[in-house]
């Protein structure tokens, strides 16, 4: 069967924000009518609207529209042929923490997944999560040095040849030096520093083209290798939840394959409506009792994490 995960929350400064939530939610259509019927739907609605799916969001959409998102959502899990399940993490727990950001994302959303799809012998998962390696502190380490090489011939190669065009570099330096500043906020390292200072004093005007070609390099491999990390962590878990109820066939793979919510994929839609509708109303609900919100938060499964 067919998972459909989501997030809401800015998961990678949760530790530095307490103020700030981290909601997962996974989504189960129990057949493929249940679902071309929610597609339907979010069609229809797109269509009349005439809604890009960039503007299909959660956090786009005024009331009118997303009462009608919700009454399409509050029919299908009413029907029974769609499950929610979602899991509130406890701020406290993320800002006591020393875990990287991105392991904390793939424990918490490999433990919910691992608990919807044990029983399943085929899961397959699509999940909306960009992982990214480039963040700056990476970045400068490799943009600083006047050495910097990929080890990828085809990409080395243009590095060389790469000269950015001039009419760009203003925004570029910008850009970059935006970023910088953001990052030295929250945690300063002697890359960041350094970089920095090199962009300020102008130099060493290659640490531009450096910069650009670490962050591209980073988030490549990074990224895949965020990936595969996480695809083993849900199948661990899947295994290791099998084997604690006495389950003795063993299931030696799952497909996660991720998807953007801009690709118009209702079932990725759905469960982004849904994490907004719990992370909204985390940690006392805000809405009135017979609303639609309420009335799907009620037919959704939570878990709260307590420390």
């Amino acid at each position: 069967m067919k998972y459909y995960f989501d997030e809401s929350g800015n998961w990678e400064e949760l530790r530095r924000r307490e103020s700030k939530r981290l909601v997962m939610c996974a989504v189960l259509f129990k057949d493929d009518q249940a679902f071309k019927d929610v597609d339907f739907e979010f069609k229809n609605i797109r269509a009349d609207l005439n809604l890009t799916p960039f503007e299909f969001h959660a956090t786009s959409l005024d009331e009118r529209i997303r009462e009608r998102v919700y009454s399409v959502m509050n029919s299908s899990l009413a029907s029974d042929r769609v499950s929610a399940w979602a899991i509130r993490v406890n701020p406290e727990h993320l800002k006591k923490t020393r875990k990287k950001e991105t392991d904390i994302y793939i424990e918490y959303a490999s433990g919910l997944l691992s608990k919807i799809a044990m029983c399943d012998d085929r899961p397959e998962i699509l999940s909306d999560m960009k992982f990214r390696g480039a963040y700056p502190g990476a970045v400068s380490e490799l943009a600083s040095n006047p050495s910097f090489r990929t080890n990828y011939r085809f990409l080395d190669d243009i590095m060389t040849s790469y000269s950015p065009m001039e009419d760009k570099m203003s925004k570029k330096i910008d850009n970059i030096r935006q970023k910088l500043e953001k990052a030295l906020k929250n945690r300063q390292t002697k890359d960041m520093v350094k970089v920095k200072d090199m962009i300020d004093s102008g130099s060493d005007i290659d640490v531009i083209k450096r910069y650009e070609f670490a962050e591209l390099w980073l988030n490549w491999t990074e990224r895949e290798r965020s990936r595969e990390k996480y695809r083993e962590a849900i199948l661990r878990e899947i295994q290791g939840a099998r084997r604690s109820l006495g389950m003795t066939e063993e299931i030696s793979n799952v497909s996660l394959r991720f998807v953007d919510k801009n690709e118009n994929n209702a079932g990725i839609q759905f469960a982004d409506f849904m994490c907004n509708i719990i992370y909204k109303n985390f940690p006392d609900r805000k809405f009135s009792q017979g609303s639609l919100e309420n009335k799907i938060y009620d037919k959704c499964i939570i878990e709260e994490e307590h420390l």
